[in-house]
């Protein structure tokens, strides 16, 4: 499903959210704003103080089934020597690396984090209260490494029932896409209670035929996002068939224990509207 940037959030909506599991919203930002956010990280990821330590990927070569399993369960490390020469030599020997305290390192990042359209559109879809989660603001690399993690379709709660509490909803805004090409994310529209998937971290070829029909991959622009249901949908992300390919996920969750301590600047929180400022009481206030 492709909407406008006016769309209205109705029982619509939440139809297609809870029976397919995404929708796309088209030049919901203005390229500007996009393409100015997407020059500041091509700038963070050249001091490695701004990056968490990736995982050394080249590694398990010899050792893809670990691969099939979250980023952060892999043990092994890039060394500081590899780090250190920048990505444009580590990019071969990882798939990726995540940014520290993004609100503070990318102050405009707020334009796309705080809309009350977003903060509106969740309450509505969950029909219930919802916080800020995880936001995650990542650069992936196109190399020759064996997939892994995001690469492999899969739920968030790697479970096949979503427990009480679990469900998420996120929104993925590409920071630099191909105009008009379909986008590197993978969706199989059919909620998981319904699939007999007893497994995570599968590739499509170890789909049913039907099934793999039914994926879909939208055709994305920059300034399009898309929002998704990561808890019962099973998706996946293409490696990037470009240099680097950069993203910003939003997360919202109805767990308060999951609801985000993310680090703003105090002045940047404090000229959030007030519907703004009750949605992330929880983030920390430097």
């Amino acid at each position: 499903m492709y909407l406008d940037k006016h769309f209205k959030i109705n029982k619509k909506l939440q139809l297609q959210i809870n029976e397919h599991g995404y929708f796309v919203v088209k030049k919901f930002f203005s390229k500007k704003v996009i393409e100015d956010i997407n020059r500041s990280v091509e700038k963070l990821i050249l001091d490695k103080n701004n990056f968490y330590p990736p995982r050394n990927i080249s590694h398990y070569k010899n050792n893809k089934k670990a691969l099939r399993n979250p980023n952060g369960s892999l043990k092994f490390g890039l060394d500081e020597n590899s780090i250190d020469q920048g990505y444009k030599y580590f990019y071969k020997l990882t798939n990726g690396v995540s940014y520290k305290d993004p609100l503070l390192k990318i102050r405009d990042l707020k334009k796309l984090v705080f809309k009350d359209k977003f903060i509106d559109l969740m309450i509505y879809l969950f029909q219930k209260k919802c916080y800020f989660g995880p936001l995650k603001l990542s650069t992936f690399f196109k190399n020759k490494l064996p997939k892994n993690c995001i690469n492999f379709f899969h739920t968030d709660d790697l479970s096949f029932k979503v427990k009480k509490n679990s469900r998420s909803l996120k929104i993925s805004i590409p920071l630099n896409v191909n105009n008009k090409k379909n986008t590197e994310y993978m969706h199989l529209p059919i909620n998981k209670k319904k699939l007999n998937l007893k497994k995570q971290y599968f590739e499509i070829d170890s789909l049913s035929y039907n099934l793999k029909k039914k994926i879909i991959s939208p055709k994305i622009e920059l300034g399009d996002i898309i929002v998704f249901d990561p808890t019962n949908f099973f998706h996946s992300a293409k490696k990037p068939n470009t240099r680097i390919r950069n993203i910003l996920y939003l997360e919202f969750v109805i767990d308060k224990k999951k609801s985000s301590n993310l680090k703003i600047f105090k002045k940047d929180f404090m000229s959030l509207s007030k519907k703004q400022k009750s949605f992330c009481q929880s983030f920390y206030k430097k």
